[in-house]
């Protein structure tokens, strides 16, 4: 009997996991939750998702970072197991998101893709994801409504970001949706429409997400 070999690999995986710690500071206000979703901290969760691989019988996983997640934690998990993953990488993460935040640095597009530049650079990353660094991802100001940036800078913005990844030849992931509310709203962040795949397909390969 001829036994059929099956490999098979999860493209969409977050290593890491939230502890939000001391961002509530105490509150037990579910409102809260807005505010703290931008603060939280990552921490390595290989050791798990290993264990959930075996069970499931998964052999490798693309690791996609996010908010509060970091590519440094991403590359350090890839290099102890490469036979196990591959990471995508992601700019404006938890360092430079605070910095933002605190209005210690002004997001721009031009850093974000000088430093998506230099991440694939290394060549340790396999794609640009689990979406794009279009806009700033500023908290919200309590008492004010978010900011929302018109839809032909947002497009400008990600045409460039495609277009960097054309040139290193990888892909983008990005998500089509969110099923969470706490700091995201229509339109805003990666809650993208599906269809815009379209217009961004003729400048790279995309992958659309959840």
């Amino acid at each position: 009997m001829t036994n059929i070999a099956r490999f098979v690999v999860d493209t969409h995986v977050h290593s890491q996991r939230h502890a939000a710690g001391t961002a509530l500071k105490g509150s037990k206000d579910y409102g809260d939750l807005g505010r703290a979703m931008s603060q939280v901290n990552a921490y390595d969760n290989s050791a798990r998702l290993i264990y959930d691989m075996e069970r499931y019988g998964v052999d490798m996983c693309i690791l996609q970072p996010a908010f509060g997640m970091s590519n440094e934690i991403s590359l350090e998990q890839v290099r102890k197991h490469p036979d196990k993953f591959v990471a995508n990488c992601q700019a404006g993460l938890k360092h430079t998101r605070d910095k933002v935040a605190v209005g210690e640095i002004e997001w721009t597009i031009e850093a974000a893709l000088e430093e998506l530049d230099a991440l694939l650079k290394t060549g340790s990353f396999v794609g640009i994801g689990e979406g794009m660094p279009m806009m700033a991802m500023k908290p919200p100001e309590p008492g004010k409504p978010p900011e929302i940036q018109d839809e032909k800078t947002t497009f400008q913005n990600m045409f460039k970001i495609c277009e960097l990844a054309r040139a290193y030849k990888v892909p983008i992931r990005y998500h089509c949706g969110m099923n969470v509310g706490y700091e995201s709203g229509g339109g805003t962040g990666p809650n993208w429409n599906p269809l815009w795949a379209r217009n961004l397909e003729p400048f790279v390969g995309t992958q659309s997400g959840d």
